[in-house]
């Protein structure tokens, strides 16, 4: 996958579907506002093309209103943020003494050999090591686990070893291709045993839920913001970071909606 901030991508797309995810996971990417727009613009050009001029100007209008919705930061920002300040960052002077395991859930990463390992990793899979490899600093003898599909935890655990972290103090999972199915391969490795969950913010709701619905014990160590809790700090001008922002917890929305829908979570 290519280096990106967000895990909405053509790359992403494609290896999804590669991997054999479930159709809900390909038919998501086009109620993204970004992936709308980019098909009413398509539309409106070949109507255009075709001389359907007033089917071709909707279609274009249509484009437009939607990149100033959802690319507002303020729009962006009050769909982030109801998911990212759900949980609290971790306070790590009130870590309980027994918690030993930092689990990590995986981002996106990039193996080609021409670019340096800390490279390799997108931003939240970044972020997500840096939160793990503080928390283990505090609790110094604590493991970390990476959990995710094939190299991604692989890259991740080469990157913590940079970090000076031993790698006999790192532990990867690479059969998880979803929140859920983290959750039911760490049950069988964890069992009742508490740890700390990592994964971003905006993430942290679904994981959690998905965690308890498994009969995990998790603590959240939330991190990656991308909102604020204030919304009208947002500049009001549309933005393609904020249209990604937005792309982004739309994501998270429905696939908590699915995830209620199909069993995986109880209510939260």
């Amino acid at each position: 996958m290519r280096l990106t901030r967000y895990p909405v991508s053509l790359d992403h797309l494609t290896n999804k579907i590669r991997s054999g995810s479930n159709m809900e996971e390909f038919l998501k990417y086009f109620i993204y506002p970004s992936n709308l727009i980019t098909i009413a613009i398509l539309a409106g050009i070949i109507l255009l093309i075709f001389r359907a001029r007033k089917a071709a100007l909707t279609c274009l209008v249509l484009s437009l209103a939607l990149y100033i919705i959802f690319g507002s930061g303020q729009i962006a920002f009050m769909l982030l943020s109801d998911l990212e300040y759900r949980y609290p960052p971790l306070d790590l002077d009130n870590i309980p003494m027994q918690i030993d395991t930092i689990v990590v859930l995986t981002g996106d990463a990039d193996d080609r050999p021409e670019i340096p390992s800390s490279s390799k990793i997108n931003s939240a899979s970044a972020f997500r090591i840096l939160e793990a490899v503080r928390i283990q600093n505090k609790l110094q003898k604590s493991r970390i686990v990476i959990t995710g599909l094939n190299q991604v935890p692989v890259l991740m655990k080469e990157v913590v070893k940079s970090l000076g972290i031993p790698e006999e103090l790192i532990t990867i999972e690479t059969q998880s291709s979803n929140t859920s199915d983290s959750a039911s391969h760490l049950k069988t490795l964890l069992g009742n045993k508490p740890f700390i969950l990592v994964t971003s913010a905006g993430h942290m709701p679904r994981a959690m839920a998905v965690f308890n619905y498994y009969g995990l014990e998790s603590i959240a160590a939330p991190t990656n913001y991308l909102s604020k809790k204030n919304i009208l700090a947002a500049r009001y001008l549309p933005t393609a970071h904020h249209l990604a922002y937005s792309d982004l917890a739309i994501h998270e929305h429905l696939a908590i909606a699915w995830y209620k829908l199909t069993g995986k979570i109880r209510d939260m």
